[in-house]
């Protein structure tokens, strides 16, 4: 849609899978959030760190950024409204 007129049909599809990517890093997000909230009441419990709940947090993180990266990258293609 790169060139595209606003709100022409492959503006509106472009948009549409747009709206889609942030969905999914809405997802993402939420997965982060649980991990996180594992860690805070592991920790509040007095209980060690937990390798692979860290390794998951990291890697949640790392991917959220990417898909964050990705989403701004593709949007500024776009004409703006």
């Amino acid at each position: 849609a790169r060139g595209a007129a606003i709100g022409s049909d492959a503006w509106l599809n472009a948009q549409a899978a747009l709206s889609g990517l942030d969905g999914a890093r809405g997802e993402t997000l939420a997965a982060l959030a649980d991990f996180d909230r594992l860690a805070i009441d592991r920790a509040q419990a007095g209980l060690p760190p937990y390798p692979k709940l860290t390794m998951a947090l990291e890697a949640g993180s790392a991917q959220a950024e990417r898909q964050a990266a990705s989403i701004t990258t593709l949007q500024r293609q776009l004409p703006e409204q």
